[in-house]
């Protein structure tokens, strides 16, 4: 499980050095292989670093896609996680290169903060984690509801 969070520094080519503490379990867990996408909050642009095994896990429950498939649903949902992400493998200095692109969507600079999300890590500008941050403290009376329900085993997911 990774938690916590780290401030990373970005070099002038993109590349970032993964927390120590994380690495060995990515090394030696995941074979340093990762997958680069963009996360799911536009209000709050980020990056997911997830081992690829576990990313592996997450496309085989889009099931045996049909290749004739028109649901337009469907097909975005594709287009914008196996079609949008990039297969990363830590380098022997304990670093990923993080492309331009992505760098550009989540408008990164000189410094990256590197949050552990459990089974995956998020990479942020440092000022957009501070406004997400903010708003989940500002949500804080239903994320409490939300984990007092799983607990309870009554999920208040749809």
């Amino acid at each position: 499980m990774f938690r916590g969070r780290n401030f990373l520094k970005i070099d002038e080519k993109g590349r970032v050095s993964v927390p120590a503490r994380f690495r060995e379990t990515l090394n030696v867990l995941h074979d340093g292989r990762l997958v680069l996408s963009q996360g799911f909050f536009t209000e709050f642009p980020h990056l997911l670093l997830v081992p690829l095994d576990v990313w592996e896990g997450f496309e085989a429950d889009f099931g045996g896609e049909d290749l004739f498939d028109t649901g337009l649903e469907r097909f975005q949902a594709r287009l914008r996680t196996m079609g949008g992400c990039e297969e990363l493998r830590i380098d022997v200095h304990g670093r990923v290169l993080i492309p331009a692109l992505y760098r550009q969507y989540a408008g990164y600079g000189g410094e990256v903060a590197c949050v552990g999300m459990g089974r995956y890590l998020s990479l942020w500008k440092p000022e957009h984690l501070e406004a997400a941050m903010t708003t989940a403290e500002e949500n804080l009376d239903a994320i409490r509801g939300q984990l007092a329900a799983r607990r309870d085993g009554r999920s208040t997911d749809p």
